[in-house]
């Protein structure tokens, strides 16, 4: 029988912190992280010398959120992960040239991107599915949007602040091994 280990960590995370992470551990994370779907990906990669934010060693998810403006703040009232594999062929670019070193996402991704996550010490983090209004629970604040008016609420870039946000199951560790082989 398989020992659950959880663990709760900051976001973003050290290199040494995603090192130490194995394959179905279960995460929950306090701090930073960025919404950053499909469109975002092409556009970051576009503009990547001007962006208006930093991706260098951050948390990354793969969410279409359901937000609501309320007065001049926004509240997330869902937020589950949209499916990883349709990005396999832009997350390897994406990861080498704008430096992110988590994703978070659902549904796994292929064996090159498990291979360099392998040679760059990164991790994939899987939401288990269903799971939107308790996740959307877990953000805290939402520090920044960027590219709402060229992309839309579920393709724009949000900028979160979230407390024990999870369970996320470890299913890329920084060895290489996967649970989508």
């Amino acid at each position: 029988m398989t020992r659950l280990n959880f663990i709760n960590t900051n976001a973003p995370m050290s290199k040494n912190e995603i090192k130490n992470l194995n394959l179905e551990d279960i995460v929950f994370l306090t701090g930073r992280l960025f919404i950053f779907r499909d469109r975002a990906h092409v556009k970051a990669l576009k503009f990547r010398d001007t962006l208006p934010f930093s991706l260098k060693g951050e948390i990354i998810w793969h969410c279409g959120p359901v937000m609501k403006k309320e007065n001049d703040s926004w509240k997330a009232i869902s937020a589950g992960s949209t499916t990883s594999w349709k990005m396999n062929d832009i997350e390897l670019l994406a990861m080498e040239k704008l430096g992110f070193n988590v994703v978070i996402g659902k549904g796994g991704m292929n064996r090159k991107v498990a291979n360099y996550m392998k040679e760059n010490r990164c991790c994939y983090l899987s939401t288990p599915g269903g799971c939107g209004v308790i996740l959307a629970e877990a953000i805290r604040e939402i520090e920044n949007v960027y590219w709402m008016d060229e992309l839309g609420d579920t393709e724009a870039v949000w900028e979160l602040k979230v407390k024990k946000f999870g369970p996320l199951i470890v299913g890329i560790d920084a060895n290489g091994n996967s649970l989508y082989d």
